[in-house]
């Protein structure tokens, strides 16, 4: 019997970002904010498409995503090109604006059907939207397109919340023999844990911990294992070590309160 009611796992994928850069300005080392250069560029050429699209992308970097909304749709204004669609569309997905993405990322393909970014992104508002098998096919799209490891890695993650585990297993042990990271170890775990192979789960956290001690979701979700088998001192241990890496990680608060729950505590303090 599988896991799927102890997980407080976050939606995370890996969104992909179309470099259009005219690279000498960047490799002469005189610019050293990319939203300098590219407002000053926009000056030199104010009627080419790639200097919006470059200034919304150094925006998109810093965060500041409606500045990058607003140049990316310049730059649509001066001339369609796939990437920037896919662009503009990675940035609503960030937004929570996963509709107005997929219409986004359809047109960059509808301009360029081999243009593998949109393609993924395509698949990451769909899973968005929990419409997991409409995201397995985009991302195998993209990944007969170019098999890139992080498309992968994102098809694995679909598979897995589509209840696909042995698929999904079987991506994550591609992606294993490429390179042996945390990420992918945790998600292996994950599919794991989902499946009901608590033990198995439990050492492959283990290992995504020692590739990389310092990234918090192998604690959580070990966390999630010992839950799973009544340890709940262990359970504790693991977040308090999480707290000690990262006390303000989005997903520990809710780990804690479900496991003070459990314990019959409101806090750490152990108070009611």
């Amino acid at each position: 019997m599988g896991q799927k009611g102890l997980s407080v796992e976050s939606l995370v994928f890996l969104l992909i970002v179309a470099v259009l850069m005219a690279g000498t300005y960047l490799r002469n080392g005189v610019w050293k904010d990319e939203v300098v250069l590219w407002k000053q560029t926009l000056k030199n050429s104010p009627h080419k498409v790639r200097p919006y699209n470059n200034l919304a992308m150094a925006y998109h970097r810093k965060g500041m995503l409606d500045k990058a909304i607003e140049y990316y749709l310049k730059a649509l204004s001066v001339g369609r090109l796939p990437q920037v669609h896919a662009n503009l569309g990675a940035v609503y997905i960030e937004k929570g604006l996963i509709d107005k993405a997929i219409e986004e990322e359809k047109k960059a393909i509808a301009l360029n059907p081999y243009y593998a970014p949109a393609h993924s992104n395509l698949g990451i508002a769909y899973s968005l939207k929990g419409m997991h098998e409409s995201a397995i096919e985009s991302f195998r799209r993209a990944l007969a397109i170019n098999p890139r490891p992080l498309t992968r890695h994102n098809l694995a993650r679909a598979l897995r919340r589509a209840g696909r585990y042995e698929d999904a297993i079987r991506e994550l042990k591609s992606l294993l023999e490429v390179s042996d990271v945390a990420e992918v170890r945790n998600d292996m775990g994950l599919t794991l844990l989902e499946m009901g192979r608590l033990d198995e789960a439990l050492r492959e956290f283990e290992r995504a911990k020692k590739l990389n001690p310092y990234y918090v979701p192998p604690y959580l979700n070990a966390g999630l294992v010992y839950m799973a088998k009544g340890m709940l001192e262990r359970a504790l241990a693991e977040y308090q070590k999480a707290q000690k890496i990262r006390p303000d990680y989005p997903l520990l608060q809710k780990h804690l309160e479900i496991l003070y729950q459990k314990m019959g505590k409101t806090d750490e303090r152990g108070s009611k």
